[in-house]
């Protein structure tokens, strides 16, 4: 399950709603499932395999075909060229994000202190 379809089907109630109880606003309500969402972020992100050289070429390539394909008329488009650019991009995004998440995690412990 992908981390926003789990995000999705988290119930988030609107109000408290007893006796004079403040609403509670999207902020609080979001900051309170905000380290579970995290959690399972990280988690989800850390199945994710890097790249290596040839397979970031590969799919710069595949995307490469489907710009093309998508700036021919439609009735001569090849469909499953775009389909494959469009998985490919998704691929490099989660490869990425998996890489900003690494180089986070070892510069989390190295903020400045004076900001």
């Amino acid at each position: 399950m992908s981390i926003l379809a789990i995000r999705d089907s988290v119930e988030y109630p609107l109000s408290v709603g007893r006796r004079g109880e403040e609403q509670r606003d999207a902020d609080s309500i979001l900051s309170e499932g905000g380290d579970e969402l995290t959690r399972l972020y990280l988690a989800e992100i850390g199945r994710v395999n890097c790249l290596s050289v040839a397979e970031e070429q590969d799919l710069a390539g595949h995307i490469e075909r489907g710009r093309a394909e998508r700036a021919k008329p439609a009735d001569l488009r090849d469909q499953l060229a775009i389909a494959q650019a469009e998985q490919a991009i998704q691929r490099l995004v989660e490869a990425n994000l998996r890489l900003v998440v690494w180089v986070a995690k070892r510069y989390r412990w190295r903020v400045d202190s004076r900001c």
